[in-house]
């Protein structure tokens, strides 16, 4: 049973430690905290149930039943090869709509939110595109994808063409052996394939895909008639050649988008006219076919048209694009106007507080749900989690008044309820924020979640002030939009909004491991205790290093090569990245680069 803290006196007083819930003392501790889940619903009890966990345990899948899908690679690579001659970005958008046109969808028992990014809700993609070897790894296990043959054959077609393929030839052997180890720096983005990102979420909740076709198609039409017009000038008129293709590559995956999300609104129609029996689930079922015929085509009226449209782009940016970990957002200020209009105004989707936090609870158990085709290193790295998974909630507004809401309350309730692992939370602490948000904060770090973690609001937002002094462009966040920051990865903060965000991991991150650098620096740059190699320089025998400078000096040039073979793998990756990753989706949604016509690779990268 659960050790009940001991009574104390103070200035004359006792004080006590009852237990918050008083049944806490007749359940073992052991099984304390799934008896501590109080779901509000019935219904969120059932899904809970009957949930297909992804975490994993020393690099395996701890559930039954999980493996590999297909359709992603088969679907990805069938229109890759078909486009072969048009530009890259081109091929790009029309690689993913395949993907988006043929998969496999479906609508779960008891489900709001729908869409998968799998054929099978046991299954999890693949991107071969990126590295074969992460599919390799699930080839050889008991996850592989079926049927093996034609994995194989997706194999060989990509081990020449994925962005690996291209970037390895830059390095010696000796290097990539050290990188892939993963001893004192991470793999390559170029060979993990891991991302991070922060999505737009507030165009598509505020303008709708038809809108982003609508913007970029115009912006079609001028570039054509500018190429038309007489008195050529080529410095003015050859840039609009690579602009027009990616404004296409915007308008054939925003259509594509729209056609996915119509395809589970005519699911839902045809499950709720021909198979449901239960009228309140036939009602619900029709209405789920309305918001995902409006939804992400219109722009979003209320709570649970928010919900479902952060969903798709989610899905779109970690997953179906190209994966991506992070769940970067501020989700008490993006949903809060959707909020407002449904629980304090009721204007659209009216419902109550309790039906809100029941929404987020059905949110934290999709996300609980989501499968991440992550290699073993990685699946390693990450025990006890199906990915990385932290939005953020709090802090202020660039106006500097108080972030906290009733949304952030009810975002919070929902954790405190459903008692899973993910989504995991950042919680913006500032001296405004009110006491009944951050009682809370408390009560879920007091019931064991781990979460909230609290991140320091003030230092936060004059970090990321701080930081767009270095823009290239000199287009860094101004001191209102670095109040608008979530948790990227880590504890590392960044802006968030419709434009100015993070598009790929090789924007700046990469990670080395200094206590792993100092042993190797007691070994002469030798690896002893796990992949017995040289990961490092030699920088002398311990015997040799005579002084405490010696080993301090042997320690930053093992250092200095590991920052360096790192910076360097990131910078390899995003030049290749944007030569052969782009991403339409994620550039249809950011406002600047519609503007321009640019790939949302591009952003700062100095290479283009």
């Amino acid at each position: 049973m659960p050790e009940q803290a001991k009574s104390i006196e103070y200035r004359g007083k006792v004080i006590d430690f009852p237990y918050e819930n008083p049944e806490e003392k007749d359940i073992p501790i052991e099984h304390l905290h799934q008896n501590m889940a109080k779901l509000s619903t019935a219904r969120t009890k059932r899904i809970k149930e009957r949930l297909r966990w992804k975490h994993t345990a020393v690099g395996d899948f701890v559930e039954e039943g999980i493996r590999a899908g297909i359709e992603r690679m088969r679907y990805y690579t069938e229109a890759y090869k078909a486009s072969e001659g048009q530009p890259e970005v081109i091929r790009r958008a029309l690689s993913v709509a395949n993907v988006l046109d043929k998969g496999t969808i479906f609508v779960q028992e008891d489900e709001f939110i729908v869409g998968y990014h799998a054929e099978h809700p046991n299954f999890v993609p693949q991107y071969p595109e990126l590295s074969p070897f992460t599919v390799m790894d699930y080839m050889q296990s008991k996850y592989s994808p079926q049927p093996v043959e034609e994995a194989a054959e997706i194999v060989q077609f990509w081990a020449k063409n994925s962005l690996m393929a291209h970037a390895q030839h830059y390095y010696t052997q000796d290097e990539l052996i050290r990188q892939f180890m993963v001893t004192t720096m991470e793999a390559p983005a170029f060979a993990s394939g891991f991302n991070s990102i922060i999505p737009p979420y507030e165009t598509v909740q505020e303008d709708g895909l038809l809108k982003r076709i609508e913007l970029a198609e115009a912006h079609i039409k001028e570039a054509l008639e500018q190429m038309a017009a007489p008195y050529w000038v080529a410095d003015d008129r050859l840039q609009l050649i690579g602009k027009i293709d990616v404004w296409r590559s915007m308008v054939i995956i925003d259509k594509a988008v729209i056609a996915w999300a119509r395809r589970y609104s005519r699911l839902c129609k045809i499950m709720a006219e021909n198979f449901e029996a239960d009228p309140k689930r036939k009602e619900e079922l029709l209405e789920m076919a309305d918001i995902n015929y409006r939804i992400p085509a219109e722009p979003c009226k209320g709570l649970k048209d928010g919900m479902q449209a952060k969903w798709y782009t989610y899905l779109m940016c970690h997953a179906i694009e190209r994966y991506a970990s992070g769940y970067a957002h501020k989700e008490d200020k993006l949903l809060w106007p959707l909020y407002k209009a449904s629980v304090i105004d009721k204007t659209f989707q009216p419902m109550t507080h309790e039906q809100a936090i029941e929404l987020f609870e059905l949110e934290r158990l999709k996300v609980s749900e989501h499968g991440a085709g992550k290699g073993r290193l990685y699946r390693e790295s990450f025990p006890g989690s199906n990915d990385l998974f932290i939005l953020a909630v709090g802090g202020t507004n660039g106006d500097n008044s108080d972030g906290c809401n009733d949304c952030t309350d009810a975002i919070l309730q929902a954790a405190i309820n459903a008692r899973t692992p993910e989504p995991s939370i950042v919680f913006r602490w500032h001296p405004k924020g009110r006491l009944k948000t951050k009682r809370l904060v408390f009560e879920c770090i007091r019931d064991g979640m781990g979460f909230p973690s609290i991140m320091h609001d003030v230092i936060g937002t004059n970090q990321l002030i701080y930081l767009s002094q270095f823009s290239k462009t000199g287009n860094g966040v101004t001191p209102e939009e670095a109040h608008d920051w979530a948790n990227v990865l880590c504890m590392s903060p960044g802006h968030v909004g419709r434009r100015k965000a993070q598009k790929t991991r090789t924007e700046g991150a990469g990670t080395i491991l200094p206590a792993k650098i100092f042993e190797i620096t007691l070994s002469n740059g030798f690896d002893w205790s796990y992949s017995g190699m040289q990961v490092g320089l030699e920088t002398g025998k311990l015997t040799d290093l005579k002084t405490f400078e010696d080993l301090w000096e042997a320690f930053r040039q093992q250092y200095q090569y590991a920052a360096s073979m790192v910076n360097r793998s990131k910078d390899v990756s995003r030049y290749f990245e944007i030569r052969y990753m782009q991403m339409p989706f994620v550039s249809s949604i950011d406002g600047l680069f519609v503007r321009h016509g640019l790939e949302g690779l591009v952003n700062n990268a100095g290479f283009v």
